[in-house]
């Protein structure tokens, strides 16, 4: 019988390369925004995050720090009135300049998987 401990650690791990890791190592995610697919992802053990595309990474940083940028912007986005108060400034501003409620911007969805990049680039 396995100790508490190894216990534990294979309930709670995640299973990557056959072997139990640390619960946010090797967590990827894979944005496709305006014709460019994004990447953000954890290693080093969940302690680091990265953001990039790809082939190359744009920035890494600590978890720590990547989890007060998603605070500070969900502080923001709540301010907003959860993205209505901008909404209706910009409907505002685009009957000011052309006379109608139609907001000037083309409205996009990103797509998001949660998938290997390769398998997004054969559905493509």
């Amino acid at each position: 019988m396995k100790p508490l401990d190894r216990r534990v650690m294979d309930l709670l791990g995640t299973d990557w390369c056959g072997h139990s890791a640390p619960p946010l190592a090797n967590r990827r995610i894979y944005i496709r925004d305006d014709d460019v697919t994004r990447v953000f992802a954890t290693w080093d053990d969940g302690g680091f995050v990265g953001i990039g595309y790809p082939n190359e990474w744009q920035t890494h940083m600590r978890t720590k720090a990547a989890r007060m940028f998603a605070w500070w912007m969900l502080r923001c986005w709540l301010a907003d009135w959860c993205g209505l108060r901008s909404h209706l400034y910009y409907r505002a501003l685009s009957h000011s300049v052309k006379g109608t409620w139609n907001p000037h911007y083309p409205r996009s969805s990103p797509l998001t998987r949660r998938s290997s990049f390769d398998e997004w680039e054969q559905d493509a």
